[in-house]
């Protein structure tokens, strides 16, 4: 079955961040670092040829051999890990934020779309790299 790119989530964006944050959050928790992470994931995500998934396949995965090869496998293994620095940054976030009394609720559930979303992308991403 062909690899189908996944879309990138709106929710992974850093300009969804900045629209969905609310001064409280911001004043109380200062710099989260998950505007940058959601920057570098963005950038990732377009560094990816997800056309030559396919091509590629999941052997090559384990060692990459040929020039281009090697580049495909280093954006993909780049945006699964930022993507894990999302993750890391986002669900302690969206547990306090759930926690809180003076969050807004459409603050914290903002940050759990960008868990799920997060968390789906990386899920087939990994299943198809073969972890």
């Amino acid at each position: 079955m062909p690899f189908a790119k996944p879309a990138f989530p709106s929710t992974l964006k850093k300009s969804e961040w900045a629209k969905n944050k609310d001064i409280i959050t911001e004043l109380a928790k200062g710099k989260t670092g998950l505007g940058k992470a959601l920057t570098s994931v963005e950038a990732d995500y377009n560094a990816v040829d997800f056309e030559l998934a396919d091509t590629i396949g999941k052997k090559q995965f384990k060692s990459p051999d040929e020039p281009g090869t090697k580049k495909f496998v280093t954006a993909w293994n780049k945006l699964i890990t930022d993507l894990k620095q999302v993750l890391s940054v986002a669900e302690p976030l969206a547990k306090e934020l759930k926690a809180s009394k003076v969050t807004p609720k459409k603050t914290s559930a903002y940050v759990d779309s960008l868990v799920a979303d997060a968390s789906s992308l990386f899920d087939k991403l990994a299943k198809f790299q073969g972890n």
